[in-house]
């Protein structure tokens, strides 16, 4: 089964805000998997409708209001509650004056959806949070319980190719997962990943790989 990968902690505070009142957040982290996976359970939470928006893909992946302003003029139209937008990498497009003072009036509504600003760059976390409205929120790397789920569930995705490897995954999987503690999810699945090819099959071998 694969673990649950977003973070309860911080879905808990931003449930919490969103049904306060906050409409914007920027959350700073790498990890989009992850971020797919809060997006989903705190949309299901809020029971509300979910939707992602990158520069490269569009909305929804669909291609459709690609640019920022595009994006901007469908967000101003939503009025109501009711959705839970992602938007990735947007701090860059939201740097000159006027995008910048659309994104502030989207923060200071009263309604209307709320929007969930990912970033990676620091200098664009940092711009966002200047917003007054704007609250900012960080996703904590992987804990143990989480990295040892994901070695349980790596070692189910080994089992028939590499069933040796796969059981002393299952035996051994704390140390593994405590040898990965610091890294970012994708990171740590392409190490485990890596050890699985150059390594002896014991637990042992991937934890130092990792470490």
């Amino acid at each position: 089964m694969t673990p649950t990968l977003d973070d309860p902690l911080l879905r808990a505070r931003v449930h919490r805000a969103v049904l306060a009142g906050l409409r914007m957040l920027v959350l700073a982290t790498g990890e989009e998997q992850r971020v797919h996976a809060l997006g989903r359970a705190l949309a299901e939470r809020l029971d509300w409708q979910l939707h992602q928006w990158s520069a490269a893909r569009g909305v929804d992946g669909r291609g459709r209001e690609r640019s920022f302003d595009e994006l901007l003029t469908r967000l101003e139209a939503t009025q109501d509650d009711g959705e839970l937008w992602l938007l990735f990498d947007a701090g860059v497009w939201a740097r000159p004056p006027v995008p910048r003072r659309r994104l502030r009036e989207l923060a200071q509504r009263a309604t209307g959806p709320a929007i969930v600003l990912v970033e990676a760059d620091s200098r664009s976390v940092a711009e966002l949070a200047a917003l007054p409205e704007v609250a900012r929120e960080t996703l904590p790397r992987p804990d143990l319980e989480l990295l040892r789920a994901r070695v349980d569930w790596i070692a189910d995705e080994l089992a028939d190719a590499r069933p040796g490897l796969a059981k002393q995954l299952r035996h051994d999987g704390a140390m593994v997962a405590r040898a990965g503690l610091g890294l970012e999810l994708a990171s740590f699945d392409r190490l485990v990943a890596e050890a699985a090819i150059v390594c002896p099959e014991r637990a042992d071998a991937v934890a130092t790989y990792l470490a």
